[in-house]
């Protein structure tokens, strides 16, 4: 088995223990005992979006269980693996019916289904030796009685078996019938959290449905997990190609996972293996920027990455600020995001300020990336964001880039969003999406379809709102 990588910059150090990730010239992830590492991005809050994102901290489980072709009645592990995952969400759960903010109740018919297979002497032989359940899942609200309901199938048939069951027989796959189904369920209504949960479990299915489900920025929490998970025992071959392609689909705010993709990436090119254009491609999507030299590359991105981790801050600031080239001031605003830059932050932040007025999208893309994956830490950065002209292919990633550094964006949007042109244009839009998502404030769109006096009324009342949220929530 192939060494296990090292932890990637974000991970939680032990207590006593610092470090920082670099590359030396053989390739190889090493730490090195220097400074404490950037923070992991603090994992969003565990709720029910179709609940208006109520929090529930207790669930009750109830879980039905019939198996109509079996003369013994099996008790799958339903129950105990969702009180483990619950647990790592963060919500306490149990069996029983009382005393819970929710109940979930899950009921599930298990069959046993047959297959043809090949006999090893020639011929075709029918085995019982598919998993198959299907039922209903609702999860009620005991405080209103809101309810949420599923309807669920799922199935398993080995491809390989030892022996030919000629009648249903319990002992079949049960785990990779119901797990994907039910945890689906879980995902869809939790969603990221869920996910995130998910990859933190033993089980290599319960893992597996996590990754699946790894999907947008939203994840950045995930990216330790899927560094760590990339040497472990699961991560070779074709699901190694998977956890990268999750944090490719992360994207940007995955960009501390760099090393752990070097990693794979120049494995692959020394042994020619087909997914080197996978790693590839999601280097360069979590980075911002375009692998040059011989067609796979990965030099390319050690050279970066020492970069980022050797090379002096001074030196980096001062190739933002007055290199010519904009191929070298993308890579430098690209490598404050990730580049250790404790006790500096508010000088980092004000030059990725200064980027974002930069006659090249591609610096200003890279400058966006890096205030997004510092967060509230590049506060200072907040007055030039607040005022930037997104549009075009910038106009998602200047909203998210805004809500990544927190409460301190409201009244500088508050300010400029009284001031837009039209009651209803795209900058208006983008400032007010904002201001939505980072105080969970509802704004009344439909007002617009009253006129534009009611429109006006709205806007101002859910400005006035938000600047209420920000002062009753702003710790200074």
């Amino acid at each position: 088995m192939r060494p296990k990588p090292h932890k990637p910059l974000n991970y939680s150090p032990a207590q006593g223990e610092t470090a920082t990730a670099t590359l030396t010239t053989t390739s190889v992830i090493t730490l090195t005992s220097t400074t404490t590492p950037t923070v992991a991005p603090t994992l969003i809050p565990a709720v029910v979006a179709e609940w208006d994102s109520k929090q529930v901290n207790s669930i009750c489980l109830q879980i039905i269980q019939t198996f109509p072709q079996l003369d013994t009645q099996l008790e799958l592990s339903i129950a105990k693996d969702l009180i483990e995952q619950f647990s790592r969400m963060g919500i306490s759960a149990t069996e029983g019916d009382d005393g819970c903010d929710a109940e979930l109740k899950i009921t599930l018919e298990g069959t046993v289904g047959t297959a043809s297979y090949s006999k090893t002497g020639g011929g075709k032989q029918s085995c019982y030796t598919g998993a198959r359940v299907e039922g209903e899942i609702s999860l009620t609200s005991t405080e209103d009685l809101q309810v949420i309901e599923r309807k669920y199938r799922g199935s398993d048939t080995p491809g390989i078996i030892s022996s030919c069951p000629q009648s249903p027989t319990g002992r079949v796959n049960w785990k990779d019938a119901w797990q994907p189904a039910i945890y689906d369920f879980v995902i869809d209504i939790w969603g990221v959290p869920a996910a995130i949960a998910a990859l933190k479990s033993n089980d290599p299915t319960v893992k597996n449905v996590g990754l699946i489900n790894i999907k947008s920025e939203e994840a950045v929490g995930a990216v330790p997990i899927l560094c760590e998970w990339l040497g472990d025992e699961y991560g070779g071959g074709s699901r190694q190609t998977q956890i990268v392609m999750a944090l490719g689909r992360i994207g940007p705010t995955a960009k501390m996972a760099a090393p752990c993709i070097i990693e794979v990436y120049d494995d692959a090119v020394k042994n020619n293996k087909t997914e080197l254009y996978v790693y590839r491609n999601v280097l360069e999507k979590i980075t911002g920027l375009n692998e040059t030299g011989d067609k796979y590359n990965p030099g390319y991105w050690l050279e970066w990455w020492d970069m980022v981790n050797n090379q002096d801050l001074n030196t980096i600031l001062e190739t933002l600020k007055t290199d010519e080239q904009a191929d070298a001031r993308a890579a430098a605003a690209s490598s404050l995001g990730t580049v250790i830059i404790d006790g500096r932050e508010d000088e980092v932040a004000v030059a990725l300020g200064v980027a974002l007025t930069d006659k090249s999208q591609k610096v200003r893309f890279a400058a966006l990336e890096s205030i997004s994956q510092l967060g509230p830490r590049a506060g200072a950065a907040i007055p030039q964001l607040a005022k930037y002209q997104a549009g075009g292919s910038d106009f998602f990633q200047w909203e998210d880039t805004a809500v990544a550094v927190g409460l301190e964006i409201v009244p500088p949007l508050v300010q400029v969003s009284s001031t837009g042109s039209g009651i209803w244009s795209n900058e208006q839009q983008r400032k007010l999406n904002v201001l939505e998502r980072v105080t969970q404030l509802p704004l009344d769109k439909t007002a617009l379809q009253r006129g534009e006096e009611a429109w006006r009324y709205e806007v101002g009342r859910f400005l006035a709102a938000c600047l209420d949220y920000y002062r009753a929530n702003n710790d200074n």
